[in-house]
């Protein structure tokens, strides 16, 4: 998906940069190998591990950081961005299950004072 060419989305004119400040980070400073990478590290940024685990909140950094153009940006999020941060949800509650798996199955140290 990250061979889709993305300058049909971007803003026309010069690309100037804002600073998008959340908490002292700049979010456009944040290095990705690719959209969906950018995507998954700013939400780790933004959102708490809980609010991860519970909501699909997208960062709208995403317009700022790749220069697209606000009247495509819901097309530019559902085909490139939304398929990813999708996956990259569904992991971290498939990674939160497995380690609550495996706490559970772990003996409690009262068992091991028996």
């Amino acid at each position: 998906m990250d061979s889709v060419d993305l300058s049909s989305f971007r803003e026309p004119g010069d690309n100037q940069t804002n600073n998008e400040i959340y908490n002292n980070t700049n979010l456009l400073s944040i290095r990705g190998k690719n959209i969906g990478d950018y995507a998954r590290k700013a939400l780790r940024i933004i959102y708490s591990h809980e609010e991860l685990l519970s909501s699909v909140l997208p960062s709208e950094a995403m317009g700022a950081k790749y220069h697209i153009c606000e009247h495509r940006y819901d097309e530019f999020f559902t085909k490139l961005v939304r398929p990813k941060l999708v996956n990259f949800l569904s992991d971290e509650r498939k990674r939160e299950r497995k380690r609550q798996s495996t706490k559970s199955l772990l003996p409690s140290s009262r068992d091991h004072s028996l």
